[in-house]
């Protein structure tokens, strides 16, 4: 058996914050929306435009109420410009860690928190 990474959904409470998030924090590209009426459910999907992983976020439009569960931990991205990008996310309000070893592995970066409260991990490797 094989098998390919496709994407990480992220339940959302708030769609626009969460693309404003996605989009202008982080730079990722909106690829895909799907809305389903019958369920009350609008997923949209996001890529950085080099590979195939996905994040999905998905709304419920009865504002359905999420709780960050404790499994989840987090998600990585890499960027070029680390310090340049930990400034932006400072500057636009962001919840940010400090830069330095975020992982076992010592890898250098931070945490940034999007609106609903799930961590970010942004390292240097691009």
């Amino acid at each position: 058996m094989s098998c390919r990474i496709e994407h990480v959904c992220i339940k959302v409470a708030d769609l626009e914050k969460s693309l404003k998030f996605y989009s202008q924090v982080l730079g990722l590209k909106e690829i895909e929306r799907k809305d389903i009426p019958q369920e009350d459910l609008t997923v949209v999907y996001l890529s950085d435009g080099r590979c195939e992983f996905e994040i999905k976020l998905e709304y419920r439009q009865k504002n359905e109420k999420y709780s960050i569960g404790t499994g989840f931990c987090h998600f990585t991205l890499a960027v070029e410009d680390l310090l340049g990008s930990y400034n932006i996310h400072r500057k636009m309000g962001y919840e940010v860690s400090s830069v330095g070893e975020t992982t076992e592995e010592e890898a250098e970066g931070y945490f940034v928190k999007d609106p609903n409260g799930y961590k970010v991990q942004i390292i240097r490797g691009l």
